[in-house]
């Protein structure tokens, strides 16, 4: 919470009075941390985040039908399996390291960091 103070204070000297409020500070930084992309080199390693607007509205599922790689800064989708043309409903990337093997595991680190409780196929499945 100190973090986020600390850069809510530093834009309410920038905006003096034109800047948000701390609750409405605090409602978009949440949504950028909840949604922002990791980017990582070919060995793994974060150099970086972004906010991909078309990419942050696909789901979560511990069994997914997608995966997200990155050219420099380009996010790049790509299925897994056979998706309808169209259909991102059916569009589903892991947010988390899927191959955790344990549900309650999975589901600890998606509570933690995403804030819900995951009900996928896999989880429930368990």
């Amino acid at each position: 919470m100190n973090n986020i103070l600390q850069h809510f204070r530093e834009l309410e000297e920038y905006f003096l009075e034109d800047g948000p409020t701390l609750e409405e500070f605090i409602i978009l930084y949440g949504r950028i941390v909840i949604n922002d992309f990791e980017l990582c080199d070919g060995q793994g390693q974060t150099y970086g985040f972004g906010i991909y607007l078309a990419a942050s509205i696909v789901d979560h599922a511990c069994q997914a039908t997608a995966w997200v790689e990155f050219q420099g800064r380009e996010l790049i989708m790509r299925a897994l399996e056979n998706i309808p043309k169209k259909d991102v409903n059916q569009v589903k990337i892991s947010y988390i390291d899927s191959s955790l093997e344990e549900a309650d595991v999975r589901r600890r680190k998606l509570l933690e960091n995403y804030y819900f409780l995951c009900d996928c196929v896999r989880c429930r499945d368990s």
